[in-house]
């Protein structure tokens, strides 16, 4: 079983003035969760995969139909993602882009900002269409990126 978990805690406290004095004071959670069993189909995974780095003003770029399984360290193809982590542990920002996004221009992430993508059914994975995240940050940041999915089945012969 892998769980994939986004938490955001804040509270406040406001104090009110003119016609009504008084204090306002709130608290408020938020917290996003994918927990997958292992195997395939919907719900489960059978691919873990996890990336501990630095970027920096040279892109990385991670091909997801050839990376190494966290579990038995092979290297191996996502068919399909269906839950991804992408948490940016420095003070500047993290650029992710590439055809995974689908998008031209790059998602940034300020300083201890998080991306999380939660599909349990899963999004396909072609190879040369969107199979590539690339990261990298002008100024240099640390990021974490988990990515959970099936894994391309190779045909018995």
């Amino acid at each position: 079983m892998a769980r994939l978990l986004f938490e955001f805690q804040n509270s406040f406290t406001e104090q009110l003035s003119g016609l009504v004095s008084g204090q306002i004071a709130g608290q408020g959670a938020v917290s996003l969760g994918l927990t997958l069993a292992a195997g395939t189909g919907a719900g489960k995974y059978d691919l873990s995969y996890a990336e501990k780095a630095d970027a920096s003003s040279s892109p990385m770029t991670i091909d997801l139909t050839a990376v190494e399984d966290e579990a038995s360290g092979a290297l191996e193809g996502f068919a399909k993602v269906k839950g991804l982590f992408l948490l940016n542990k420095g003070e500047n920002d993290l650029i992710a882009s590439g055809s995974f996004f689908g998008v031209s221009a790059g998602i940034v992430l300020a300083g201890g900002g998080a991306l999380m993508l939660s599909e349990p059914a899963g999004l396909d994975i072609t190879d040369a269409a969107n199979n590539e995240i690339t990261l990298s940050s002008a100024d240099g940041t640390t990021f974490e990126l988990r990515i959970l999915g099936e894994k391309i089945a190779i045909p018995e012969a």
